[in-house]
C-alpha cells in the first residue's frame, strides 16, 4: 500500500513538471503567436512573478497587432523585475516608456 501511495505523489510531483516544460517551450517559440500567448499564460498561472513570460507574452501580443496587451504586459514585466531591459525596449518600440 505504501509504494501505491508513493507513486501517485510520484504522478502528482511530475505532471506538473512537464506540464511546466511544456509551457515553456510554447512561450519561448516565435513562428505560432497564439501558441506562445497560450503557453505563457499558462506559465503566468504557474508563477504569476515570472517577468520573463508576461515580456514574451507581450512580444506575442505585439506581433499580432495587439499593442495595448503588449503594453500591459511589458508594464507588469517591468513592475515585477525594474531593471528588465527588453521589456523596457518593448514599450519603446511601441512609443511610450515604463
Amino acid at each position: 500500500m505504501l509504494r501505491i501511495v508513493a507513486f501517485c505523489l510520484g504522478l502528482m510531483i511530475a505532471l506538473p513538471a512537464a506540464f511546466t516544460a511544456d509551457a515553456y517551450e510554447d512561450c519561448v517559440q516565435e513562428q505560432d503567436r497564439d501558441r506562445a500567448i497560450h503557453g505563457c499564460t499558462a506559465i503566468i498561472r504557474l508563477d504569476p512573478n515570472f517577468a520573463f513570460a508576461y515580456y514574451n507574452r507581450g512580444r506575442a501580443f505585439e506581433a499580432r497587432g495587439n499593442h495595448d496587451r503588449a503594453m500591459a504586459d511589458y508594464n507588469k514585466a517591468i513592475k515585477l523585475d525594474p531593471k528588465y531591459a527588453p521589456a523596457k525596449e518593448g514599450l519603446k518600440r511601441l512609443g511610450t516608456s515604463p
